[in-house]
């Protein structure tokens, strides 16, 4: 999870206006469970997690591409 950190914070940012690093402390850890398990893939940690589960690396390809 240390490697995703950024992509946690930014896409909990992102998609439900929560400042992590303001409010870790105040989350429990079933709701930040469940929070992360509904990141969309609109998000920065839900697009990396797309890429990273996409099998054809021409989709992959594709995919950055249009993203950008």
């Amino acid at each position: 999870m240390d490697f995703d950190w950024d992509l946690i914070v930014s896409s909990f940012a992102q998609q439900y206006g929560i400042r992590l690093y303001s409010e870790y402390e105040t989350i429990s850890c079933e709701e930040f469970r469940q929070l992360l398990v509904g990141i969309n893939g609109d998000t920065p940690l839900g697009y990396t997690v797309r890429i990273r589960s996409e099998k054809d690396s021409k989709k992959i390809s594709l995919k950055h591409l249009q993203h950008q």
